[in-house]
């Protein structure tokens, strides 16, 4: 089963969930990359906007495919692909700044959970947008 056969909502979920894990294995790395960017660094901005670029791409891929079969209304999917990649690195980076982060390669239940709840509810207003 190809990702596309799945329901939208599991596809996005599954992939928000997915770059938890991938931001929680590389925490220390994105510490420094979110603080050197936010300090605007040049060398650290590009190399946040090529890996979030990366991603919305991805993203707006999968989109495209599910308006292609009327899964969602015609949409600007570049803008809903960043949407969604700032609904998984929001509450990464919230965890960070606010110092509840925790070390291990697997995020926490809570950030899951926050992050899972957001996707659902953001795919979910998409979804209605159609009926």
């Amino acid at each position: 089963m190809t990702i596309t056969e799945q329901a939208l909502e599991e596809v996005l979920v599954t992939i928000a969930v997915a770059a938890q894990e991938i931001l929680q294995r590389n925490r220390d790395f994105m510490k420094v990359l979110l603080s050197e960017a936010m300090s605007e660094d040049p060398v650290a901005t590009e190399d946040y906007r090529r890996i979030t670029e990366r991603w919305r791409n991805a993203e707006a891929r999968i989109l495209r495919e599910f308006v292609r079969r009327g899964e969602l209304p015609e949409m600007d999917v570049d803008v809903v692909a960043r949407q969604l990649v700032v609904l998984s690195v929001g509450p990464f980076t919230d965890q960070l700044m606010s110092g509840q982060d925790q070390d291990g390669l697997e995020p926490s239940a809570e950030l899951v959970t926050r992050v899972r709840s957001g996707v659902e509810r953001f795919v979910r207003g998409l979804q209605a947008s159609t009926a």
